[in-house]
């Protein structure tokens, strides 16, 4: 059974194209960006889970990856100089 994944901007042109692929494959995109009546819409299409998410909403973001296997968000005190990662927290300029 596929682990899901994030998919953030999946309504868009090349996201619409990765979630395609992704669900032919057997695969469980969370459809995921700002923009609700798209993603449930794209999420009825493909049959598959959504979250509505502003990327500046931290808090929000945190609770939607909590929902990836194996995802680990990093605390907020890391600050903007810090990205998430599948293997916990990196530098943007390592």
């Amino acid at each position: 059974m596929a682990l899901p994944f994030l998919l953030y901007g999946s309504y868009g042109y090349t996201g619409s194209l990765i979630a395609e692929l992704a669900v032919r494959h057997g695969l469980q995109p969370i459809l995921a960006g700002r923009d609700v009546q798209r993603l449930e819409a794209q999420a009825k299409q493909f049959g598959v889970d959504f979250r509505p998410i502003a990327l500046d909403d931290r808090r929000a973001l945190e609770v939607a990856l909590e929902a990836v296997p194996g995802f680990q968000t990093p605390s907020l005190a890391y600050g903007p100089d810090f990205i998430l990662e599948f293997d916990g927290v990196k530098r943007k300029d390592e």
